[in-house]
C-alpha cells in the first residue's frame, strides 16, 4: 500500500519542515546535506542513525547504514539530486541510480566472501549480520520457493528477512527506472546454509517521507486530503459482546492499518506515550505478521487495543451487528500495535496484503464517554504491552501538562513523558501543549539543549524537601504511589524532612502540614541543578586516585602498593565518599534554604537561579566555570552554590573525623549507611554548629567571608537571596 499523497498544497508546507529538519541535522551533527537527508529518513522511518553500522563513504559496495536485529536486517542507500534553499520535490532518477541496490544483491548472494575492499562499517555490518543468520538456523523452519537455477520448488527452512530500502530525495523513477525496480525488488529468496533470506525491496522518495510526517503531526480530525472526518470503521468478525457504552469483537487489522492511514498520530492523541521506536515488542509483532500462519495466529498472540470514543454507529447485516462507526477513536492502548501493523502491512507483497487484509484480526475493546468514570484510569490500567515507565501514566495528568507549559516559560523542555523531546524536537508544531515554542527556545549549542526528565526533577525536588531516602530508594516508585507523587507535584511543605526526623511514614506529621499549590518550577530546577553541580564538583573516581597517587607520588609504586596508600589517605577517602553523597548535597542546600528563607521558601528558593555561577548554569547548561572557580578558588563570595558545597565538604571531614567513619567501615552496604537517617542527621547537625561557630566569632576560611560579615550561613543566604528580590522588583 503507497501512501496516498498530500494536497499540493499540505505538500509544499510539509516539504518545507523536512527541509528545516535536515537544515538543523546539519548543524548540529555536522554532516553534509546527503547524510542529513540520510540521517532524517532514518528517523522517520524509526531508526536512530547513531545506533546500528554507519557505512557510507568510500568502498562501501552501496551500503549506507544497516541495523542488525535478530529477526531482520535492514539496509539503506540514500541518493539525493541535490538540494538548496528548496527540495527536489518533482526531479526523478533515472535507472543509473539503482545500481548500488544491484550491488548489494550482490555481496548478500555472496555473504561468505565478503568484498576485500568493503571499509570497516560494511564488514561490521555483514558480520554481524551473518552471525544472526547463523544463530537463525537453529529457529523452526518455514515454508517458502528457494532461489535456483531450476525450477520452482519447496523446502522447509528457517527463514531471515533482509529489508533494502532505496531513500530517493525527489519524486520517483523515470519510467526506464521504474521497469528496472521491479525487476530488482522481485529478487527471489537466497539459501545461506540452512537459512532461507528472504529480501524485500523498497523505494521511499519524498511524498512517502511527508505522508509519515503527516502522519506524526495530525492533531486535527482531517483526513490526508484535508476533509473533515472524525470517523472510522471497525468490521466486526464472529460475534460482539455489546454491554451499555462497552463493546469487545474481533476486527481485521486491515481496518487499524487504514485508519492510522487516513487519520495518523490523531487517532492516538489520549495516549500517554510517545512512540516506541523498534521496541522487542514492536519487532515481535511485524515478525509474526510477515508469514500467513503468523496472521492466523494474531489474534491469540497479541494483547488487542482498547480504544475511547464520544460514540458509536451500528451497522447491521442480516440481523447481527456487522461494524461500529467509531466517532473521534482514541487509541489509549495498542499505539505500538497499530503502529507496527501499518508499517509491516507496507512490506508486503500484493498477494500477501490481500492474506493479510483477509486472515489477521485483532481484539478490539471500544469505551464511549462514561463507559468508566476516569477515562486516565483505563489509560493506566490498560497499557501494559510494552514496558510502561510510571512517569508515562501520569504523564497527561493536569499537573503535568501546567508543569511542562511552565518550565517552557524559563527556557527548559520538562519532558513529561518517554520520548517527548525527540517527538517535540522532530516537529514542534504537533505538540499542543508547546504552542508558540520551538526547539531554538531551548538550544545552547551544537547538540546540547535545556532538557530535563521528569522524573529526575522529582527525585532532587523530594531530596531538597528532605527526603533523600526516599529518593533514593524509592525512585521507581514515586510516580507509582499516590502520596509520594501527592507531595513531590501537587503539595508544599512547610518545614524540612529534618525537622520530622526524616520520617516519611503515613503517621509523620509531614503529611497533615502541607499547603495546597505546587512547587515553583524554578524551585524545582534549583533541587536538579543541585545534584547535578554535586557532580562536576566531586572528583570522580578515576580523577580522585589520579590527582591522590600525583599527591602522594606513587607514580612509581605498584597497583597494590598504590592501593594500601590510598586506603589511609584521608583526603582520597573522604573525596571517595563525597563521590556517593551526591543527592545528599541537594538535601543539605534545601535544609540551608528551609532555615534561611522560612516561610518565603517557596517562593524565594527559585532566585538562585540567578545568583553566582548557578546563572551561567541555569541559561547554558555548561558547569565549566562552576567547576573552574570550584578548583582555582576564584569564586564570589557570593557565590552561594560553590560556598554552600565547600561548606558540605566541610562537614563530611567533620564526620569524617568523628566516631561516624567508624560505623560507616563496618557498614556491608556503604550507600545504605550513607543515606541513613544517622548520617543525615549528624550531617545537618554540623552544619548548624558552623553557623553558630560564625555568630561567635570569625573563622578564617577562603569560602567564610559572606558567612562571617552577616555572622551565620543562614543569615548569609537569607541576605545574599532577599537582595536578588530586591533587585529582580527593581
Amino acid at each position: 500500500m503507497r501512501p496516498a499523497a498530500l494536497p499540493d498544497s499540505q505538500r509544499e508546507n510539509f516539504a518545507n519542515l523536512l527541509l528545516e529538519e535536515m537544515a538543523r541535522e546539519q548543524e548540529e551533527e555536522g554532516v553534509s546535506p546527503d547524510e542529513a537527508f540520510l540521517r532524517v529518513a532514518l528517523k522517520t522511518h524509526g531508526f536512530d542513525p547513531d545506533e546500528g553500522h554507519q557505512t557510507d563513504g568510500g568502498y562501501d559496495c552501496g551500503f549506507d547504514f544497516v541495523n542488525v536485529t535478530q529477526e531482520e536486517t535492514s539496509i539503506f542507500q540514500a541518493k539525493s539530486l541535490g538540494y538548496g534553499s528548496k527540495l527536489p520535490i518533482d526531479a526523478k532518477f533515472d535507472a543509473s541510480y539503482l545500481n548500488d541496490l544491484r550491488r548489494i544483491i550482490d555481496v548478500i548472494r555472496d555473504l561468505d566472501h565478503i568484498p576485500r575492499e568493503a571499509n570497516s562499517g560494511v564488514t561490521d555490518a555483514l558480520t554481524s549480520m551473518r552471525t544472526e543468520i547463523n544463530r537463525r538456523a537453529l529457529a523452526p523452519a518455514a515454508q517458502i520457493a528457494i532461489d535456483g537455477d531450476g525450477p520452482d520448488v519447496l523446502d522447509q527452512q528457517p527463514e531471515y528477512r533482509i529489508n533494502i530500502y532505496f531513500f530517493g530525495l525527489g519524486r520517483g523513477f523515470t519510467s526506464q527506472a521504474e521497469e528496472e525496480f521491479t525487476k530488482i525488488e522481485s529478487v527471489r529468496p537466497i539459501r545461506y546454509g540452512r537459512v532461507l533470506l528472504t529480501i524485500s525491496v523498497h523505494h521511499v522518495f519524498i511524498d512517502d517521507l511527508l505522508s509519515i510526517k503527516w502522519q506524526q503531526r495530525n492533531v486535527d480530525w482531517r483526513d490526508k486530503l484535508g476533509r473533515k472526518r472524525d470517523e472510522i470503521q471497525l468490521n466486526i468478525v464472529g460475534d460482539a459482546i455489546l454491554v451499555g457504552k462497552s463493546a469487545v469483537f474481533f476486527a481485521p487489522a486491515y481496518d487499524l492499518v487504514q485508519a492510522y492511514e487516513d487519520f495518523g498520530y490523531q487517532i492516538f492523541e489520549p495516549n500517554v506515550r510517545c512512540e516506541l521506536k523498534e521496541s522487542k515488542v514492536n519487532q515481535a509483532i511485524k515478525s509474526t505478521v510477515q508469514t500467513r500462519e503468523g496472521r492466523r495466529e494474531f489474534q491469540h498472540l497479541n494483547n488487542g487495543i482498547t480504544l475511547i470514543c464520544t460514540g458509536w454507529g451500528k451497522k447491521q447485516n442480516a440481523g447481527r451487528v456487522s461494524a461500529l462507526q467509531i466517532r473521534k477513536p482514541g487509541v489509549v492502548n495498542g499505539l505500538q500495535t497499530v503502529k507496527s501493523l501499518h508499517d509491516a502491512f507496507r512490506r508486503l507483497s500484493q498477494d500477501e496484503q490481500i492474506d493479510f487484509k483477509e486472515n489477521c484480526l485483532v481484539l478490539c475493546r471500544v469505551h464511549q464517554e462514561g463507559a468508566v468514570k476516569r477515562p486516565e484510569q483505563l489509560v493506566k490500567a490498560t497499557n501494559n504491552q510494552n514496558p510502561m515507565k510510571a512517569r508515562n501514566l501520569r504523564s497527561n495528568d493536569p499537573e503535568q501538562i501546567a508543569f511542562e507549559r511552565l518550565f517552557s516559560n524559563i527556557n527548559w523542555f520538562y519532558e513529561r513523558k518517554q520520548g517527548a523531546w525527540d517527538a517535540f524536537k522532530a516537529d514542534h508544531r504537533a505538540w499542543r501543549g508547546l504552542n508558540g515554542k520551538r526547539p531554538e527556545h531551548f538550544h545552547v549549542s551544537g547538540k546540547l539543549y535545556r532538557v530535563v526528565d521528569n522524573d529526575q526533577v522529582a527525585q532532587n525536588w523530594l531530596a531538597f524537601i528532605g527526603f533523600s531516602t526516599e529518593a533514593i530508594n524509592e525512585k521507581k516508585t514515586i510516580f507509582d504511589k499516590d502520596e509520594y507523587y501527592s507531595l513531590i507535584f501537587l503539595k508544599r511543605t512547610i518545614r524540612h524532612g529534618f525537622d520530622y526526623d526524616f520520617k516519611l511514614t503515613m503517621d509523620s506529621k509531614v503529611w497533615n502540614e502541607t499547603e495546597a499549590g505546587s512547587p515553583r518550577p524554578e524551585a524545582m530546577l534549583v533541587a536538579y541543578l543541585c545534584r547535578e553541580a554535586a557532580d562536576h564538583l566531586a572528583l570522580g573516581r578515576r580523577e580522585n586516585r589520579d590527582l591522590s597517587i600525583a599527591r602522594l607520588s606513587l607514580e612509581t609504586r605498584s597497583r597494590d602498593e598504590q592501593d594500601r596508600a590510598l586506603d589511609t589517605d584521608p583526603e582520597y577517602q573522604k573525596q571517595k565518599i563525597l563521590r556517593g553523597m551526591l543527592t545528599l548535597f541537594s538535601e543539605f542546600v534545601g535544609f540551608v534554604m528551609f532555615r534561611s528563607l522560612d516561610k518565603k521558601f517557596h517562593e524565594n528558593v527559585g532566585k538562585l537561579l540567578n545568583i553566582g555561577t548557578l546563572k551561567s548554569v541555569t541559561g547554558a547548561y555548561d558547569f565549566t566555570s562552576l567547576t573552574s572557580k570550584h578548583r582555582n578558588r576564584t569564586f564570589d563570595k557570593n557565590d552561594i552554590i560553590i560556598i554552600l558545597y565547600l561548606a558540605f565538604e566541610h562537614c563530611i571531614s567533620q564526620l569524617y573525623e568523628s566516631n561516624w567513619l567508624r560505623g560507616y567501615n563496618d557498614a556491608p552496604v556503604k550507600n545504605k549507611y550513607i543515606y541513613s537517617t544517622r548520617t543525615r542527621r549528624q550531617l545537618l547537625e554540623e552544619l548548624i554548629e558552623l553557623d553558630k561557630r560564625f555568630s561567635r566569632t570569625e573563622w578564617v576560611r577562603d569560602w567564610a567571608d559572606g558567612f562571617n560579615e552577616s555572622k551565620g550561613v543562614f543569615a548569609f543566604v537569607r541576605e545574599v537571596v532577599l537582595e536578588q528580590t530586591r533587585r529582580a522588583g527593581r
